[in-house]
């Protein structure tokens, strides 16, 4: 940024012209009569005290000053011919921010250094002639917050950023080469922050990532795998957060810990039976989890909370075939979209020559009755037999077949129905039978 050029060599003299030769210019603490050095070098290390004299054509040698003063200018003979405050001597490296000057028109986010050599930022639009050492409805004051140096000496009060991250405040004064993590003496901790009392981080019924959980490949009978991710309790109370997966077995008791149960102790592990999943944290943010019949986890909070565990959410859910082996997974969300009474609840891809199942959802089995008569069961019922499916079949190209709608039975657990062979009008057993079922579950 361009700057405004500054005369280096002003010469001082009367409303004729005349210099003050022999004059003298004076230098105070700002708004005081405390006398303020001034420097015949830039770094500050020789004094000239605070009195400069003019030469025969009124001017003076270089010299140099810090921060803001009050200037006096008197004549040879003492007689004053000014006085100013407000004035200030900054170096080329802290004109990066310019002195407070009453006459210039600041925006909200303009930075200045005042009269007392600290910073502020505007926080009005229009904000002219308000002294910001004063005014603090149009001036806000600014700490800059460095990493923490050992070289650096620091004094009471004074913020720096550990190598933790934390903001430290300096306890003493020349404190220095006092690491604020290992000097608690020099340091303290400048912001404290109870995370406990945050309990709005995230929205009610925020999910990410824990729902895909997944059956274990050690051992998918038995165990399945909770993925990392962030969820919103189901009271709408507390955040979890799981930062590593673990695994929890089915057929065992409740234990915390990776690998261990999460089976409710008051339940028994049955066959053909639907389990809900659930994460689970306790007051200190560790998480776990387990399975449950009951949707509010009733039977395995019997267990977990006298551990500490009281907060929970369902991510899924998991069912057995007739061993009472885990048979499916199913995250919460692909259990939310099935409740759209739109969306297909059931469906099959099934080989009517070899009594095949190709691939299907929420289909457990499919019993052949006969040549063309099929009864798909289903793993999780409808609500009732009122429900409506539709498909197609075909016999490799041998023959076309159809699906029949004279002959066919429904139940809330099963459909049956017959494949009939459009040329001979008699039941046939079709290799390509698929069929989607839609209603309430």
């Amino acid at each position: 940024m361009a700057a405004r050029y500054s005369n280096p060599v002003p010469q001082y003299s009367d409303i004729n012209g005349i210099p003050f030769a022999g004059g003298k210019l004076q230098f105070f603490e700002n708004g005081t009569t405390t006398d303020k050095d001034v420097f015949s070098d830039p770094a500050g290390t020789i004094s000239l005290g605070n009195e400069i004299t003019l030469d025969a054509e009124g001017r003076v040698a270089d010299f140099f000053g810090e921060g803001t003063y009050r200037v006096r200018m008197l004549t040879v003979a003492s007689v004053q011919i000014f006085e100013r405050d407000d004035v200030i001597i900054q170096s080329p490296q802290s004109a990066q921010l310019s002195g407070f000057d009453h006459a210039t028109k600041y925006s909200i986010g303009d930075l200045v250094q005042g009269a007392d050599g600290n910073y502020y930022i505007s926080i009005t639009n229009g904000n002219i002639g308000n002294n910001p050492v004063t005014d603090a409805v149009n001036w806000s004051q600014v700490t800059f917050l460095t990493a923490y140096n050992a070289n650096e000496t620091y004094n009471s009060g004074d913020l720096a950023i550990g190598s933790d991250g934390n903001i430290y405040k300096s306890l003493t004064n020349s404190n220095t080469n006092n690491d604020p993590l290992i000097s608690p003496l020099d340091w303290n901790a400048a912001v404290n922050i109870d995370l406990s009392t945050f309990n709005d981080l995230l929205p009610q019924g925020y999910l990410f990532g824990l729902d895909k959980i997944s059956i274990n490949v050690t051992d998918p009978e038995h165990d399945i795998d909770f993925p990392t991710g962030v969820a919103r309790d189901s009271t709408d109370s507390e955040d979890i957060r799981v930062d590593i997966g673990f695994t929890k077995r089915i057929d065992a008791n409740f234990l915390p810990g990776d690998d261990n149960g999460g089976f409710p102790s008051a339940l028994s592990l049955t066959a053909d039976t639907t389990y809900n999943v659930f994460i689970l944290k306790d007051a200190t943010g560790a998480v776990d989890g387990g399975f449950d019949t009951d949707i509010n986890a009733v039977n395995l909070l019997a267990d977990a909370s006298p551990l500490g565990f009281t907060f929970y959410r369902k991510i899924g859910e998991v069912t057995t075939d007739s061993s009472s082996n885990i048979f499916s997974a199913t995250s919460i969300l692909e259990i939310e979209a099935g409740a759209n009474i739109s969306a297909a609840k059931a469906w099959i891809n099934y080989n009517g020559v070899t009594n095949a199942i190709r691939n299907s959802y929420n289909v457990t089995s499919v019993t052949d009755n006969g040549t063309g008569d099929y009864t798909v069961n289903f793993t999780v019922a409808f609500s009732s037999a009122d429900f409506s499916f539709s498909g197609v079949s075909n016999n490799g190209g041998a023959g076309g077949t159809n699906i029949t709608g004279d002959q066919f039975t429904l139940a809330a657990g099963s459909a049956r129905f017959e494949v009939i062979d459009s040329s001979s009008n008699a039941n046939s057993d079709s290799d390509f039978v698929l069929v989607q079922f839609f209603g309430d579950q």
